[in-house]
This record gives C-alpha cells, structure tokens and sequence, in this order.
C-alpha cells in the first residue's frame, strides 16, 4: 500500500541515527495517532464480545527492547484494565538466538518460545487481578 513507502526502511534509519529499530515508529506523531485509534477500535469491539484485549509488541531483536514502553504507558492510563499490553523486549530472552539468522527480524523457535511465554507470564498476572 502506499503508507508502506513511507514507512519501509525506517529501522535501518532508525538504527543509523542510534535509535532502537522501531524508534522512528514510536516517535512519529501521525502513526501514533492512527495506532491509538485501531487499538481504541479493537478494544471497543473485544468488549462488546466480553473478550479481553491484549497487545503484543515484539521487538526486532535485542537492540529494540524499549521502543514501545512510553507509548504502552500512556495506553494503560487511557484504557486501563481494560486490556492487558505485552512488551516482549521486556522478557527473559536469550537474545543471541532471537533471530532466525544474524540481522534478520523474524524470531527464530527460541525467539516465539519467549514471546509466547511473555504473553503466557502477562495474562498469567491479569488474572490475578481483582475485576
């Protein structure tokens, strides 16, 4: 689509100016906005269905651990319990063998191990919540 040429290549960019990957993402006000407006949509249908919203945000690889923090931040206090956000960056994980190859983004069996135990670990500590 067109929005993708506005966007492909940006963690490259990213990376070059000493940003984590996915900074540029994080930093661009008008792709905030549209991600605060899908995540407000989904939410809105997942409680009209009485499903509980959750937000996974994987990172490219160990340099990127931190991009969404500050966005995930301000999501929980729009919405509050009202969905539950997972930042993977934030796991345990062996970070030399997150990638299926050296400088690739796609995680390898060990990488979807740890994000998928993040998600497990996340829902695991929402359920312990009252409400």
């Amino acid at each position: 689509g067109g929005n993708y040429v506005l966007i492909k290549g940006t963690a490259k960019l990213s990376r070059k100016i000493g940003w984590p990957g996915f900074g540029f993402y994080y930093r661009n006000k008008i792709l905030l906005i549209r991600l605060t407006a899908v995540i407000k949509r989904f939410v809105k249908a997942a409680e009209s269905k009485s499903i509980l919203p959750v937000f996974v945000f994987i990172p490219l690889n160990g340099l990127d651990r931190t991009s969404p923090d500050t966005f995930i931040e301000k999501m929980e206090l729009e919405l509050g319990e009202r969905t539950v956000y997972v930042n993977a960056g934030r796991a345990e994980i062996d970070w030399s063998t997150y990638n299926n190859r050296p400088n690739n983004c796609h995680p390898s069996t060990q990488g979807n191990a740890a994000i998928a135990k993040a998600i497990y670990d996340a829902l695991k500590e929402n359920s312990r919540q009252p409400g």
